[in-house]
């Protein structure tokens, strides 16, 4: 037997269908955290969407025991069929996620500390080689190839933390990242 998307458990050797149970599947628990922002870049003296960008979060103090590759985390990668560095991030205690049509995006924490915040423009390049700062070289510590993850695309670093204010709600988590192309 097998379960079909409509709920309904299906017998495939002989083509019989016996309903499922009707109890509803027990959804996770929304995160209390939740990272919100736009990316977007300066073109031609106008400020446009960043469409495609992506947004990693790590924690700053847990570091992989084997580093994570790239894939499935680079703008473009996220409905690849290699998601080895998808599924390494979430077993890290990471999050990804993809900005909007409109460079907006919402990536739900998986709970309260420090985390490092990897925004990947997908639209605009560095203008020169890979030189990472010092805070930047702290990116080896979790991904194998660094210059594969970052490829030529412009990027930020920063840290954010997902904790409870002092009025015992959510403090409030955003990043807007602002990418300037580089003159032509």
């Amino acid at each position: 037997m097998t379960k079909a998307s409509n709920g309904v458990l299906a017998n495939t050797e002989a083509g019989k269908v016996a309903p499922a149970s009707r109890e509803p599947a027990a959804a996770p628990a929304p995160s209390k955290f939740v990272l919100t922002g736009v990316v977007e870049y300066r073109s031609g003296g106008r400020t446009i969407p960043d469409a495609g960008a992506r947004i990693l979060a790590f924690p700053t103090m847990q570091k992989p025991l084997k580093k994570l590759t790239s894939a499935g985390l680079k703008p473009g990668d996220e409905k690849g069929i290699d998601q080895l560095g998808m599924e390494g991030l979430t077993k890290l205690g990471g999050a990804a996620t993809t900005a909007d049509d409109k460079g907006h995006y919402s990536l739900p924490l998986p709970k309260e500390g420090a985390y490092w915040i990897l925004v990947l423009s997908k639209n605009v390049t560095r203008p020169g080689p890979l030189a990472l700062q010092l805070e930047e070289q702290k990116l080896h510590n979790y991904f194998a190839d660094v210059p594969t993850l970052l490829g030529e695309k412009e990027f930020t670093l920063v840290i954010r933390r997902a904790m409870i204010g002092d009025d015992g709600v959510p403090a409030s988590l955003t990043l807007t990242s602002m990418f300037t192309p580089a003159k032509p």
